[in-house]
C-alpha cells in the first residue's frame, strides 16, 4: 500500500482533538477528510463506521462538537447550534440510517447505540438543548434591551458568514496566545517557571 497522505492529517488532528486544540483539531481533520478515499458503505451498502473515511467523518465529527461545547460555554448558543448541526451531518453517513440527524425531531437516547449512532445522538440531545437556549443579546425577563454592535441584530453578526470569520479570528487568537504560553520561557518543556 502506498503513501496515504490523509493519514497523517487524521492523526494530527485526532491528537490534537484529544490535547484539547480543538480549533487546530478540526482544521486538520477537515484536509483529512478532504483527502481519505471515499466510502461509508461495505460491500452490502450498509455504513461501515470502520471505512476510512467514517474513521475521519467519525472524529471531524468529534472534533466540531467540541467546537460547539466551546461556543456553548463562551455563551454563544446559535454558534453552538451550528457546530451540532455540522457534527450531524458530518457524522450521519457513518450511522446506521445513513442519515443526518440534525433535521429529524429529538428521540429518547437509545443505550443500546454504538459508535456513529451514539455520537449522533449525543450531538442531536446538545442541539436540542441548546437550541432552548436564551440567545446572546437577546433581552431576559425584567432586563432592559441592549444596543448590538454596528451591523448587527440582537447581538448576532447579521451575515452569518461574517459570525464565522469571527469566531475563527476569535479562536486562532486563543491558540496563538496558548502556543505563546507553551513556548515561552522555562525549562524548554512548554511551562512558564
Amino acid at each position: 500500500m502506498g503513501v496515504e497522505p490523509w493519514k497523517a492529517w487524521f492523526n494530527s488532528g485526532t491528537a490534537l482533538e484529544r490535547g484539547g486544540e480543538h480549533f487546530t483539531a478540526l482544521e486538520d481533520l477537515r484536509v483529512a477528510h478532504r483527502l481519505v478515499p471515499v466510502g461509508t458503505t461495505d460491500a452490502d451498502g450498509r455504513p461501515d463506521p470502520g471505512t476510512p473515511e467514517c474513521r475521519v467523518r467519525n472524529n471531524l465529527s468529534v472534533a466540531l462538537e467540541s467546537m460547539g461545547d466551546d461556543a456553548r460555554a463562551d455563551d454563544d448558543p446559535a454558534m453552538a447550534a451550528s457546530y451540532y448541526r455540522e457534527a450531524m451531518d458530518t457524522i450521519g453517513p457513518c450511522t446506521s440510517d445513513a442519515e443526518s440527524a440534525a433535521d429529524q425531531p429529538p428521540e429518547e437516547p437509545d443505550q443500546q447505540a454504538e459508535g456513529p449512532d451514539r455520537t449522533e445522538q449525543r450531538q442531536r440531545a446538545k442541539a436540542a438543548e441548546t437550541e432552548q437556549e436564551p440567545r446572546t443579546g437577546q433581552p431576559q425577563p425584567g432586563q432592559e434591551p441592549q444596543d448590538a454592535p454596528e451591523g448587527q441584530e440582537g447581538g448576532q453578526p447579521a451575515d452569518p458568514r461574517q459570525q464565522e470569520v469571527e469566531e475563527r479570528n476569535r479562536r486562532a487568537e486563543q491558540d496563538r496566545r496558548a502556543e505563546e504560553q507553551r513556548s515561552g520561557g522555562g525549562a524548554g518543556d512548554g511551562q512558564n517557571w
